[in-house]
């Protein structure tokens, strides 16, 4: 498919941006936000892999896009008639997002990190497809370690708690 071909000139172009990515992100994101909404399966599994690269090429600029990002994600994993492909696609996004950022999600997550400690928990206990409880899994464990970090590092142990509400 044509649109599939787009999809990845698109990231190989945002690639070569370098730092420059940050000025088209939005529009990048965008067609990328709308591709998940699209009828064919391929196109969305597509979006959501290209949404990743451009997460992990704009690294710690992401913050005027995270909140875009976590609603595309949720209205996602929170539609159980979507194909598990494309609910394996949201959760190895999330999981990648929560990796780069690392200690950073939860100054750009914060009022987030709660679902998504929630979502993630539901979904590796109870989500009908064994890869898709893998991969809630893994993200899961993003999050501990990045806990972790944060109560092994400066950050106050007690504003962590606050902030996780485990």
């Amino acid at each position: 498919d044509v649109r599939l071909k787009v999809g990845e000139v698109l990231v190989k172009v945002s690639q070569r941006l370098n730092e420059f990515i940050s000025v088209y992100a939005r529009e990048l994101l965008e067609i990328f936000f709308s591709g998940t909404r699209d009828p064919c399966v391929s196109i969305q599994a597509s979006s959501l892999v290209n949404i990743g690269q451009i997460c992990n090429l704009l690294n710690y600029a992401i913050h005027p896009f995270i909140e875009d990002i976590v609603k595309v994600l949720f209205d996602i994993l929170e539609n159980p008639s979507l194909p598990n492909e494309i609910h394996r696609g949201a959760l190895v996004v999330l999981d990648d997002t929560l990796d780069g950022l690392s200690t950073g999600i939860l100054n750009l997550m914060k009022h987030h990190f709660s679902k998504i400690n929630d979502t993630l928990h539901r979904l590796s206990e109870s989500h009908p497809d064994d890869v898709c409880r893998v991969h809630a899994s893994n993200a899961l464990d993003t999050v501990s370690s990045v806990v972790r970090k944060l109560v092994e590092g400066d950050e106050k142990p007690a504003r962590v708690v606050e902030l996780v509400k485990f």
